[in-house]
């Protein structure tokens, strides 16, 4: 008998289809989702890093404010120390610098982790963000609850009650530094619609700072007008306003810690509450709602 010749294997035989079918098919779907974890990865890098230069250049920006103050004594600013207090803010200003250097150093730290994405680096960035955003949490929370005294303390009380006393409106024409004051009081007093230097309707350094105690009315030879034009409301009674007639309250009346009748502490042509009060008001508002911002941003960012 002869033997049967065998049959060469048919590489393209149906045989052979099914097993290339059944690993073709995942392998193709393995290296999509490589593909597309690849992308995906790319661009959870991308955004990092560019979360990382945000908050690079928020700290460059805590430096530059800082530095701003620091040296607004040294410039022309210095002549508005009679109302600002430098001196405080000279201490708000090194804290946004330290705050500002470290967040620069560990913004770097965080950017060459991501770029090369070493373990280290990034342990270290997460170390650091962690400190500083405790800081700001610390700080924000210091700012709600102080807020007060922050910002009483950014004026000088005592200096600014003197130079409208010395020096509001008096020998404008041989003292530049007087017309400079007279100026800023002015301004001030227009801003931010209050009168004199502090306290409420019924002390004598607010609206009745002018009548009582300034050179410019005391040593003037006029008994109107009382307070400046600057105290009076907008589109309101002039004359009113400044004491020439028909008001029974401020300022031709007062200032009375003891009135019992209230309508002899209303002028509704006249601001009555003192600049640094309105000043402090402000500035409380500002500090109360950045420290609100920084709390939340930490909070759930």
């Amino acid at each position: 008998m002869e033997a049967k010749e065998k049959e060469p294997l048919d590489f393209q035989s149906e045989d052979t289809l099914p097993l290339r079918g059944r690993h073709s098919e995942p392998y193709d779907e393995e290296e999509k989702n490589r593909k597309y974890e690849g992308k995906s990865y790319r661009k959870s890098r991308v955004a990092f890093a560019l979360y990382i230069i945000l908050t690079l250049v928020i700290g460059v920006v805590f430096v530059i404010a800082g530095i701003v103050v620091l040296v607004a004594h040294h410039l022309s600013l210095r002549r508005l120390e009679f109302v600002v207090n430098f001196s405080f803010l000279r201490i708000i200003a090194i804290i946004f610098i330290v705050l500002g250097v470290l967040k620069i150093i560990v913004s770097i730290v965080g950017l060459i982790g991501t770029i090369k994405f070493g373990k280290i680096t990034l342990n270290a960035y997460a170390i650091g963000i962690a400190f500083v955003s405790f800081v700001l949490l610390v700080g924000g929370a210091i700012l709600i609850i102080m807020r007060g005294k922050v910002a009483s303390g950014s004026f000088n009380q005592s200096t600014f009650k003197n130079a409208i006393i010395t020096q509001y409106k008096f020998d404008l024409d041989v003292n530049p530094e007087n017309e400079f004051v007279t100026n800023v009081v002015d301004s001030i007093q227009e801003n931010y619609q209050c009168c004199g230097a502090y306290g409420n309707v019924s002390s004598e350094f607010s609206w009745a700072i002018y009548k009582l105690y300034s050179v410019w009315y005391t040593k003037g030879e006029f008994k109107f007008p009382m307070v400046p034009e600057t105290c009076c409301v907008r589109g309101g009674n002039m004359e009113n306003c400044q004491g020439k007639h028909g008001s029974d309250g401020p300022p031709i009346y007062g200032p009375s810690k003891d009135c019992e009748d209230p309508h002899r502490l209303i002028n509704d042509d006249l601001h009555t509450i003192g600049c640094v009060d309105a000043l402090t008001s402000s500035t409380e508002f500002y500090v109360l709602i950045s420290g609100l911002r920084r709390w939340f941003y930490r909070s759930f960012y």
